[in-house]
């Protein structure tokens, strides 16, 4: 037989005949089909060649074509049961009554009659039963207006989709125009009106219709056009009305569906791809381009491009197992990807033929680096010390279990002197900086890997290879680069202890043996410690204050006369006042410069730093001078006699004794000396305001004795 003869047999047919494949997007939903075959009658239909057609798409032969006939076709590929309904091509303004079937996986085929004839015929008697029949799938009704003498005439089932009772032409009109959804009204008004005005030859809209009879609102489709007119305005209107409730509803959910899942996969870093096997390529992927980085992503050497060179043959088992495993195949491997490194997480299944070969694959690729830098963020900070990033406590004890009956090991252990001061002084911040800076001096002498942190303000140096010089040579090193350290003008050191580890002694024994050793040290040290800081604190106060030494002189001389006049004449009591004017402004030295010198008004904020200068001496003097009334009286030398001074507003004599003497001295002396924000006072000024303020500011018992020893004394 003639292997043209089935070819030559339907080009004779008065029946158009055309076969598909359909066209999905990156989520499989249908938005194109492509012509595989068509015959002559088709082609004559067209006024197109077989050459012009086959290979092409619908949407680039006819552009016009309605999005619903390719959702429509795609149900016949789909489900895989043949339809037979009527379809109207607005590109030749014929209606047709087609035929689908599913011929092949993602094919169909369409048999069509141009059937335009029966619709536009007007004379024969036999014309509406035709149309009802013609149309009598109950999804597509017809309709005519007729403009001129005003009737209109309808396929009987345009009743049924609506669900309206329909009587005469203006009756018609008033009841669709009042049963169209908001939404669509102004639309649907504007393109009757157009067609009627002969604004436009025809319109098509999908719009939303109250059924009464379902009592909710439908999906139609509506697809008009003017068939006749005289004077420039239509006087025949002819079209279709198609219930596509199902079809819109479906089509709107799935958009839904994928919008919703194209966004929860952008927010889960994932990305979906099929691979064919048998053409060696993926399927093109526009997430797949973009999760990537590569642009036209189709071959597999394209990823293998990308993968990092340590996990190629990671990438290289998973896509030999896959072609065995029925079970998947997960695996981890990291890419680059626009100059920075990503850690992926690929789950591959296998899609296999009836003869249990791979024909292709379904993957999913998520993004993990996240996941794995914070699975390494948790990692280095159960190992590390935040603050200073030197190894922890933690990693120091599983470490140091390896380290027993070692005969090359030297345990330093460093603790820090005079953190508590510089806290409290300077504030914690200060405190954090000395420790990365020891931290910083510990590794660049005992290496990275060798320190750690162990305690608030205890370090250990662990010294390999180590001799009897090591470390006595690291700890030289270290006091060295500490003694270069200063916290504003202020110093502070470190106490250091060590031991060897030997065959004979663990390395909890000798860690135990150091730190004696360093704690022996930090006491013999301690009283000599604490003078020089001391020493240097009160220098560094006197040269950025007004504080100076003179004023801190003649304040302690006023306050021992005064104080003797009270009755408390001791050696020690006049020792501890005197030491309290040489120290009750201590707490200035962690105040700005800017707000010390600033000649000005201060501002609330400014009144709040320097008011704390009193708490903040309070905790200098308690770290470093053993007597709490030394360093209570600090505390409250800014008290007023009538309870609004500061810190905590104590009145009358609950303030300290000390505190209120100091605080009657320290005003005088500032009244008859310059300050930066005013000129002295004579010293009949200065007695005037003490007696203003005595009862308010100041006790007035000790007023009235501290003036009778002005009038006494000479100042020298």
């Amino acid at each position: 037989m003639d292997p043209k003869y089935h070819e030559n047999l339907l080009n004779k047919v008065d029946i158009s005949i055309a076969e598909h494949e359909m066209i999905y997007d990156d989520y499989g939903n249908p938005i194109d089909y492509k012509y595989l075959y068509v015959n002559q009658t088709f082609c004559n239909a067209v006024s197109m060649t077989k050459e012009e057609i086959v290979g092409k798409t619908v949407l680039e032969l006819f552009p016009s074509v309605e999005l619903f006939w390719i959702e429509r076709y795609n149900r016949v590929v789909v489900t895989g049961e043949s339809k037979t309904f009527i379809n109207y091509t607005k590109a030749f303004k014929q209606y047709f009554r087609v035929h689908a079937f599913k011929s092949k996986e993602g094919c169909f085929v369409v048999d069509f009659k141009d059937i335009t004839g029966i619709i536009n015929m007007s004379s024969s008697e036999d014309k509406e039963s035709i149309v009802n029949g013609l149309f009598s799938e109950g999804k597509v009704a017809y309709f005519e207006f007729d403009l001129k003498n005003k009737k209109l005439n309808h396929s009987d089932n345009l009743v049924s989709i609506l669900g309206i009772d329909i009587d005469t032409y203006d009756v018609f009109l008033e009841k669709f125009y009042g049963h169209t959804h908001q939404a669509h009204l102004k639309d649907i008004k504007k393109a009757i009106s157009d067609l009627i005005r002969n604004r436009c030859n025809e319109v098509t809209l999908q719009m939303r219709f109250f059924d009464e009879k379902r009592k909710d609102f439908i999906w139609i489709s509506f697809f008009a056009y003017v068939e006749t007119k005289e004077h420039n305005h239509a006087t025949m209107i002819k079209g279709i009305i198609k219930d596509i409730n199902i079809e819109k509803s479906q089509s709107l959910e799935l958009e839904r569906m994928n919008k919703m899942f194209k966004e929860t996969r952008k927010v889960a870093n994932i990305v979906t791809f099929y691979y064919d096997f048998e053409n060696e390529k993926f399927n093109h992927s526009i997430e797949l381009d973009e999760f990537l980085g590569i642009v036209n992503m189709i071959y597999i050497d394209q990823i293998k491009s990308i993968v990092h060179p340590d996990d190629i043959e990671k990438y290289n088992y998973s896509t030999r197992e896959i072609q065995k495993s029925r079970e998947g195949v997960v695996s981890n491997y990291r890419i680059f990807k626009e100059d920075d490194i990503r850690y992926i997480q690929s789950s591959v299944f296998g899609e296999f033929n009836e003869f249990e070969k791979i024909i292709g694959v379904f993957g999913i690729l998520k993004d993990i680096t996240e996941l794995v830098e914070q699975k390494e963020e948790i990692a280095y900070f159960a190992n590390h010390d935040i603050l200073t990033g030197l190894f922890n406590r933690k990693n120091f004890e599983e470490y140091s279990k390896t380290l027993n009956y070692r005969t090359d090991m030297c345990v330093l252990i460093c603790d820090v002197d005079g953190l508590k001061l510089i806290n409290d002084a300077f504030g914690h911040l200060e405190g954090d900086r000395l420790l990365i800076k020891l931290a910083n001096i510990l590794t660049s002498v005992g290496g990275r890997e060798n320190a750690y942190r162990i305690g608030g303000d205890e370090f250990v140096v662990l010294i390999h290879n180590a001799n009897e010089d090591s470390p006595l040579k690291i700890e030289k090193e270290i006091k060295k680069e500490i003694h270069k350290m200063k916290v504003y003008g202020v110093g502070f050191g470190a106490s250091l202890g060590y031991s060897f580890i030997d065959e004979n002694k663990t390395f909890e024994e000798a860690f135990r043996q150091a730190e004696n050793l360093m704690y022996r040290r930090k006491l013999t040290e301690r009283k000599s410690r604490k003078s020089t800081a001391l020493e240097t604190i009160m220098q560094t106060m006197h040269e950025k204050t007004e504080e100076t030494e003179e004023h801190c002189s003649r304040v302690g001389y006023f306050a021992a006369e005064l104080l003797k006049a009270t009755g408390k004449k001791r050696d020690y009591e006049i020792e501890e006042i005197k030491l309290v004017a040489d120290v009750h402004d201590i707490g200035k030295i962690s105040i700005s410069d800017n707000i010390l010198s600033k000649p000005g008004q201060l501002n609330q904020k400014e009144i709040e730093e320097i008011q704390y200068h009193s708490e903040s001496g309070y905790k200098i003097v308690s770290n470093i001078i053993e007597n709490e009334d030394i360093a209570v009286a600090v505390l409250y030398h800014h008290e007023k006699y009538d309870g609004t001074g500061y810190p905590h507003g104590l009145k009358g004599e609950k303030i300290p004794l000390y505190s209120r003497v100091l605080s009657i001295c320290d005003a005088y002396d500032a009244m008859i000396n310059d300050r930066i924000y005013r000129k002295a006072l004579s010293k009949k000024q200065a007695i005037k305001e003490l007696k203003l303020c005595s009862g308010t500011q100041f006790d007035p018992i000790l007023i009235e004795k501290f003036l009778k020893i002005i009038k006494k004394l000479v100042v020298k």
